[in-house]
């Protein structure tokens, strides 16, 4: 609760600073904070902790970063009208540290342009119906947020600090 507090509070206080706060600057914000997180805590972990597994039915930390770089590949093409789908099998197929921290590099560099195309009356189709952009953007980082969590606890159980509960500066 305090850490969605905590970025709500400086969510606001950033998209003031930056102009008006609309839906499409607290959405790019959010973006922003946890693509950095999830790319923080791919960068701070140490090699061995991507095979890690609490249980078999469960995915690895180095599987949910591939997840997630692979979903928000899928929002983002939705999102741009490409179909191509860069990131399929992310998840399936990278393995390694420096593999991962790449490709959630390279797709927040695909997903950035997205933004400035945002607006309230965009709509997209989401593979079922049209749906607004907007919202999608907000699934996407709703989903990133879900999984940012399952990374906190693997880097607690392996007693790495997760980067939202380092002192900030």
């Amino acid at each position: 609760m305090k850490l969605v507090l905590s970025f709500a509070m400086a969510t606001v206080a950033f998209a003031q600073a930056q102009g008006p706060v609309t839906l499409q600057s607290m959405a790019k914000r959010q973006f922003d904070v946890t693509h950095d997180f999830v790319t923080k805590s791919a960068q701070k972990a140490p090699e061995d902790l991507y095979g890690f597994q609490p249980s078999k039915d469960v995915r690895t930390f180095g599987q949910i970063l591939g997840h997630i770089a692979e979903t928000n590949y899928f929002f983002c093409g939705r999102l741009k009208g490409d179909s191509s789908n860069p990131g399929k099998d992310l998840e399936k197929t990278l393995k390694t540290k420096a593999e991962l921290v790449k490709a959630l590099q390279d797709v927040r560099a695909y997903c950035a342009p997205v933004f400035d195309t945002l607006d309230e009356k965009k709509t997209v189709n989401n593979g079922q119906r049209d749906v607004p952009a907007i919202g999608m953007v907000y699934n996407m980082n709703g989903h990133t947020w879900e999984h940012y969590g399952n990374l906190t606890t693997y880097m607690r159980m392996k007693g790495v600090v997760p980067p939202s509960s380092e002192p900030r500066n």
